[in-house]
This record gives structure tokens, C-alpha cells and sequence, in this order.
């Protein structure tokens, strides 16, 4: 990764000019820049409406799997990828609130309840960032060498919402 060695040079280079850097010991939140890549969140289509050469969907994703779509545009595609009949696309989620809108102004084609769309680039923060806000948290699976799947993060059940508390109560 040729940007990365830049940026540690340029970040490490006037650090050198004094007597115990070799003592020094440097930690970087790399953050987004090498795990947002890494990641993508698959989501359901659950509703669509079509009208004016538009279309809009509701998933089973929500801002609160996904807190920085609000702040930044997501890549999302088909999974798999199809790029037939491209159409306008706004991205609803489930979570009924007004303001959670995932896309807006993508190009997709057409698509069908039932299909699974893939919003990329969502690692690093937004996994960090998820809330269990109405809903529990999904899993999380990795792709490690020679494609082996690995699991992460088992989906959360609603039990898990109720598991710290400490208070019981008796019907």
C-alpha cells in the first residue's frame, strides 16, 4: 500500500531529529482508511415502490447497523451484481424513523423483494458506532486466505438486549 508508507514517512520523518525516537513507541488509529474496505453489509429488500422512473426500497438494514450513512455515501450494489434496467434509487431502512434514508440518488437496476443488496465500504465505524436501537446488531463473517469464511460476531438476539441488565421482574 504505497499511500500508507507515504503518510508514515511523511508522519514519522520530523520525529527523528530528536535524541530517544528510537525509544518511541507510535500508535495510529488507522480507522476508516484500512478497514472500511474491508467490509460490506448485506441487507434484504423487503418493499419496493416504483413510480416516475424511480424506485424506492426498504431493506432490513437501518441507520442504526449503518450510523455514518447520514455523514457519508455508501456504495451499494446488487448481490450479485446487476447492472440491467438502471433506474433512480433511494434506500429506506426498516427501522420506520423518518430520517432513515441509507441512499439516495443511486443508480440501480430494477429490483424485486427478496433481493440482497450489498453496501460496501462500511467497516471500521460503523460496526463500532452500531447501536441495538430497536433492533439486535447482525453478524459478522470475514473472507480470511483461500477464501475461508470465518466468523466474527454471532447476530445478536433480542435476548442478548436483555442479558446486562440486572433488574427482574415477576408478572
Amino acid at each position: 500500500m504505497p499511500g500508507l508508507a507515504i503518510f508514515m514517512q511523511t508522519a514519522l520523518t520530523p520525529l527523528k531529529r530528536f535524541k530517544q525516537a528510537s525509544r518511541m513507541t507510535i500508535y495510529f488509529e488507522p480507522g476508516r482508511w484500512l478497514v472500511d474496505e474491508a467490509f460490506c453489509l448485506l441487507a434484504t429488500v423487503l418493499e419496493v415502490k416504483v413510480g416516475d422512473n424511480k424506485q424506492v426500497l426498504v431493506c432490513n438494514a437501518s441507520i442504526t447497523t449503518l450510523p455514518l450513512a447520514v455523514d457519508q455515501p455508501l456504495v451499494v450494489f446488487t448481490f450479485p451484481i446487476r447492472t440491467d434496467d438502471m433506474i433512480q434509487t433511494k434506500i429506506y431502512g426498516s427501522s420506520c424513523m423518518e430520517d432513515d434514508v441509507l441512499a439516495d440518488n443511486l443508480l440501480l437496476p430494477t429490483i424485486r423483494v427478496g433481493e440482497v443488496l450489498a453496501f460496501c465500504q462500511v467497516g471500521a465505524y460503523n460496526m463500532a458506532k452500531a447501536s441495538q436501537f430497536m433492533f439486535p446488531r447482525p453478524g459478522v463473517v470475514m473472507m480470511g486466505v483461500n477464501n475461508q469464511i470465518m466468523k466474527v460476531r454471532r447476530p445478536e438476539t433480542n435476548a442478548d438486549l436483555w442479558e446486562r441488565d440486572d433488574w427482574k421482574f415477576k408478572l
